[in-house]
């Protein structure tokens, strides 16, 4: 059980996917606690960049109370509102690194807080917080309900790009970084290779009388530049493998290459980096010259190549239909069920449904049950809970009509559950 006391958390610019994943589990976790009948939670996203600390203040301020305005049990509770918006308020105002925006999380009574005096500096034993810095700027969010709306973070972790970039040029490599938005050379290496001496270069190039080419000293030459361009990959295999040795896990790699390194540079990368990102590496037949165009080609090809992952994903999933569910009643049965093993899910999806028993989700009414704005955390919630995945992308539009689909662990609706 999460203690219930205000903290914050910055999340280390080179460890992002791996945090924000703890983040997951650890509210998770806080989720699955006994949702109580005046206990209610703030799910928050907001962008920040390089705005006046005034101005993401005033938005932070409107977004919350529009949100607990909006919520019928919520709306009238003024010394409610005052309590929490102030305590948000005050937990950015405290956050030493905005970045791109922030997450902000919070749980609360709302009859212990619309019952608080408003003289004096008090502490509310109620109101568990926690705010983190987001390294990439989040869509503007607000989910006001139960339960923490998890579904966001997802899409963050996906959006967080995590990837060893190699440029191999003909005079030298570069290794570089990309975390978030932020690209670092980490090491340049020259290539040893030296230029074919003047008797080297004649002899290379010799013609006779007829024009036909009698060069002597080709083969020479080409030795030596392959000789130097292997021995230029294994000083950059030596570079990339200290990566590993960080505590990340590294997502992607894109190797840019000049045509010199065409013949071994995919069989190079594949030893390389085998086992060790999250997604296959990415080669380009291509030298880019500045860091502007290295950043949005590399952001590009990364979009496209996990967006085409989650594609191959999905399809793969499908074809074994008898264990693959599409739309909002047969999915939230197989949650309902516990049979999901991996949810699809486009991200920033709305929908009505209803909940039993404080924590049950159904897509239809049902006797007893109280009828929910969003349906949606509470199918991530189900899902988690029961060790399943959320891939939450907006390349699931293309794929499916239904806004949502699961791949299931069996077929049939095991005999010891029930609805």
């Amino acid at each position: 059980m999460i203690q219930q006391e205000p903290h914050a958390l910055t999340l280390r610019k080179d460890a992002d996917v791996l945090q924000l994943t703890s983040l997951v589990k650890q509210l998770t976790e806080y989720n699955q606690s006994a949702v109580a009948d005046n206990t209610y939670s703030i799910t928050l996203y907001e962008k920040a960049g390089q705005l006046p600390l005034d101005n993401v203040l005033t938005r932070l301020k409107s977004h919350i109370l529009k949100g607990l305005r909006s919520h019928s049990k919520l709306a009238h509770l003024s010394r409610m509102h005052e309590v929490v918006t102030d305590h948000a308020l005050k937990l950015v105002s405290n956050l030493k690194e905005r970045e791109e925006g922030f997450a902000l999380y919070l749980k609360f009574n709302a009859e212990e807080l619309e019952k608080s005096s408003p003289k004096g500096k008090q502490e509310f034993p109620s109101l568990f917080s926690l705010i983190a810095a987001l390294y990439n700027e989040p869509d503007t969010h607000i989910y006001v309900g139960k339960i923490f709306d998890l579904s966001i973070l997802f899409r963050m972790i996906r959006k967080t790009n995590i990837a060893i970039i190699c440029q191999l040029e003909n005079e030298l490599a570069i290794l570089n970084t990309l975390k978030g938005k932020r690209l670092e050379t980490v090491k340049k290496i020259p290539n040893q290779y030296n230029e074919p001496t003047p008797k080297e270069y004649l002899g290379r190039h010799a013609v006779d009388a007829g024009g036909i080419h009698q060069g002597s000293g080709t083969k020479t030459v080409e030795k030596r530049q392959i000789s130097a361009d292997k021995a230029l990959l294994a000083d950059l295999e030596t570079e990339v493998m200290k990566l590993f040795g960080d505590d990340l896990t590294w997502k992607n790699a894109v190797v840019y290459y000049s045509s010199d390194f065409g013949p071994y540079v995919d069989r190079w990368a594949t030893t390389l980096f085998s086992g060790r990102l999250s997604f296959e590496p990415i080669l380009v037949n291509k030298v880019i010259n500045t860091k502007n165009q290295l950043l949005t080609d590399t952001e590009n090809r990364i979009e496209e190549h996990i967006s085409a992952a989650i594609k191959s994903q999905f399809l793969q999933d499908k074809e074994k239909f008898t264990n693959f569910v599409t739309g909002w009643k047969d999915v939230t049965d197989a949650i309902r069920e516990r049979r999901v093993e991996r949810l699809y899910i486009q991200p920033e999806i709305r929908r009505l449904g209803f909940i039993l028993d404080h924590s049950v989700p159904y897509s239809y009414p049902i006797r007893n049950a109280k009828r929910v704005g969003n349906i949606v955390p509470w199918l991530v919630h189900w899902v988690l809970a029961a060790g399943g995945d959320v891939v939450a992308a907006k390349a699931i539009k293309s794929l499916t009509s239904k806004q949502i689909a699961a791949k299931t662990r069996y077929n049939h609706k095991p005999a010891h559950m029930n609805g």
